[in-house]
């Protein structure tokens, strides 16, 4: 198309192997520098998320819409600038974070057996996006990498849900990655920090009271083990965290909610197990 700046070209590709997120790429040889700009969204929300990229570079504007999440620029003028990353409106992750809103209806209303099962880690993934998106010192915007965390997690959250409907419905489909997404980076943030620690501490509630009133089992030494990450973090929590005790914090954090969703899935297909206390 063209713009104030010039013709641009869009692009999409897949955001990485694997994934269902989706990279926006708007090319424009103006001269004398060539300018890029980027966009993650899901496939769902693509068609609206293009239109609005477009409508926005014709009049020479670079959009944050609904549904895609702005990752910045990067201008060539024969040597590499890096990408200027802004914050993110909270906002910008509505559409694909509604589409989970009721993972834990779901979860609570599920007999034992594979549905329960998919529908906690729907439930799981959700709540993990939620406190990210809530632990922010901007209400309203979070950082870049926060939202592309926050926008992987709902997407995945949004096949799992998918799933348990499928299975109650009596049907299955293809394999679903079982395993929490990566963060790319080894250093979080405070603000990522206090999410971590919240989605472990509510998970962890919600798996002692599902194994409360059961007979003493591997699954309740695995909560333990949970609870000792807890333990670990808040040993080393302060005010102001310094980057070498937030890696050990994240660390620590990170194996907890890996060990407590794994653990979930446990529970909810156990079927020898009471329903709750």
């Amino acid at each position: 198309m063209i713009g104030s700046r010039g013709r641009w070209e869009l692009y999409v590709a897949e955001a990485e192997r694997g994934s269902t997120a989706l990279h926006v790429h708007a090319v424009n040889d103006w001269y004398p520098r060539q300018e890029r700009f980027l966009w993650t969204t899901t496939p769902t929300c693509l068609e609206g998320v293009l239109d609005e990229i477009e409508e926005g570079l014709v009049v020479g504007r670079i959009v944050q819409p609904v549904g895609a999440v702005y990752s910045g620029s990067e201008e060539h003028e024969g040597r590499h600038h890096g990408f200027v990353v802004p914050d993110v409106p909270v906002a910008a992750l509505d559409p694909i974070r509604n589409e989970v809103m009721d993972a834990y209806e779901l979860l609570d209303g599920s007999g034992r057996g594979p549905v329960r099962r998919a529908a906690w880690n729907a439930y799981a993934l959700q709540l993990y996006g939620d406190e990210l998106l809530t632990a922010t010192d901007t209400p309203g915007f979070v950082p870049q990498d926060t939202a592309e965390m926050a926008g992987r997690l709902f997407v995945r959250a949004v096949e799992w849900l998918g799933r348990a409907r499928e299975l109650a419905a009596g049907s299955s489909g293809a394999a679903l990655d079982k395993t929490l997404p990566d963060w790319m980076t080894p250093t979080r943030s405070q603000e990522q920090l206090v999410a971590m620690r919240e989605t472990l501490e509510a998970e962890r509630t919600f798996l002692a009271y599902e194994l409360a009133s059961g007979p003493e089992t591997e699954l309740h030494e695995r909560l333990r083990k949970v609870d000792r990450r807890l333990e670990e973090a808040a040993l080393l929590w302060i005010d102001r965290l310094p980057a070498e005790l937030r890696r050990g914090i994240g660390y620590a954090l990170t194996v907890g909610l890996d060990d407590a969703y794994a653990l979930g899935q446990d529970v909810a297909a156990a079927v020898a197990l009471p329903s709750g206390p």
